[in-house]
């Protein structure tokens, strides 16, 4: 059996006490059974593996609860915001009504350059939008609120360039006039659409423990 020199460097590999004739595959010096630590090696990783399996599975149900009980408070919040959005736009709408149709109108008198149509449609326009429509703001949602905000203020603009179309030759203001209530219609729409969304979805109710 080979021999270790005494001048040899130390092996890095454990040798442990010689025993059945193992050779260290390094410095080929007597070594002890390295099975059993092999072993003990593999039973030390598969406790870790299993822990860690154990751990991620409870972590997985943390996260499922979690979800779950969330879950059941937003389902008990769409119901509530389904029912504070359908009386908020009950009130809300004719004045949304009112402000479509002073912009059409508005519209309709240019075209034809009817000054005290167009200054009546002004008016009414004027109003809808700082005064009945901006009591009612803002609203139970956000995306909404924004929507109606950007129509009035378009509409507000349209409303103060009336004096100025009236003034002066419509033809040389219209234009202007025209894209801010183009741009106060598309506003509207858009509120509507968000309110038509909210409101022909069926409400949840709060699940039962």
């Amino acid at each position: 059996m080979p021999s270790t020199p005494a001048n040899a460097p130390l092996c890095p590999t454990p040798h442990g006490a010689p025993n059945g004739g193992y050779i260290c595959p390094t410095c080929g010096a007597p070594v002890g059974d390295p099975t059993p630590d092999r072993r003990g090696r593999d039973r030390r990783f598969a406790a870790i593996a299993v822990l860690s399996v154990v751990g991620a599975v409870a972590a997985a149900a943390v996260v499922i609860a979690l979800v779950m009980a969330r879950g059941g408070v937003h389902t008990a919040t769409s119901a509530s915001e389904h029912a504070e959005l359908t009386e908020w736009w009950s009130t809300t709408y004719p004045h949304v009504t009112e402000l479509q149709e002073a912009l059409d109108d508005s519209r309709k008198a240019l075209e034809s350059l009817d000054g005290p149509a167009l200054a009546s449609a002004c008016q009414r326009m004027h109003d809808a939008a700082r005064v009945d429509l901006a009591a009612q703001m803002p609203s139970p949602e956000a995306d909404l609120t924004a929507e109606l905000d950007a129509a009035a203020d378009d509409a507000h603009e349209a409303a103060h360039m009336c004096l100025s179309v009236l003034e002066h030759s419509p033809n040389n203001y219209d234009a202007e006039f025209t894209s801010d209530v183009d741009q106060s219609e598309r506003h509207l729409e858009a509120g509507i659409a968000i309110v038509n969304r909210s409101l022909t979805r069926e409400p949840r109710k709060a699940a039962r423990h």
